[in-house]
């Protein structure tokens, strides 16, 4: 693929990451709401947090933090994929990022680039309920969307 060709898909997926990464939504970890297949181990240690989790630099931090460093897969590109996968984590108590998994699939390729970007994420300022950090979960939309020439 031409560089310039690399150029218009990176700068489309830094827009289109930016405009998902404002649909995200955090939860405490394990609650059913949004949530129908939280491990029922995790739903007895959970609470309704009245702070939620916050990645470093906010939201835009985030946004920019997906967009710089998510791939279009090649396949995908050729095949003219588009759409959108989204990622539920949870951010523990310390602020790491653990139990990623796919609550809504696009393609393989593009959800594994998905996963590992936020595999990638770096610690969270975690959720808080009564002033003590705890486990979260968090949505977070991610799409794929080619430039249209």
């Amino acid at each position: 693929m031409k560089l310039e060709g690399r150029k218009l898909l990176r700068q489309a997926a830094i827009l289109l990451a930016a405009m998902w990464a404002l649909g995200t939504s955090a939860q405490v970890a394990g609650t059913a709401q949004g949530n129908d297949k939280a491990p029922q181990q995790q739903e007895k240690d959970s609470i309704v947090a009245q702070e939620p989790p916050r990645f470093p630099g906010g939201t835009y931090g985030l946004m920019r933090y997906v967009a710089s460093r998510l791939k279009y897969p090649e396949s995908a590109v050729m095949q003219g994929i588009e759409g959108k996968v989204v990622v539920e984590f949870v951010v523990k108590s310390d602020g790491t990022i653990g139990d990623v998994r796919i609550k809504r699939s696009l393609t393989p390729e593009c959800d594994y680039e998905a996963l590992t970007v936020v595999k990638s994420l770096p610690t969270f300022t975690p959720g808080r309920e009564n002033g003590k950090p705890v486990n979260t979960w968090y949505t977070l939309p991610i799409t794929f969307k080619l430039p249209h020439r």
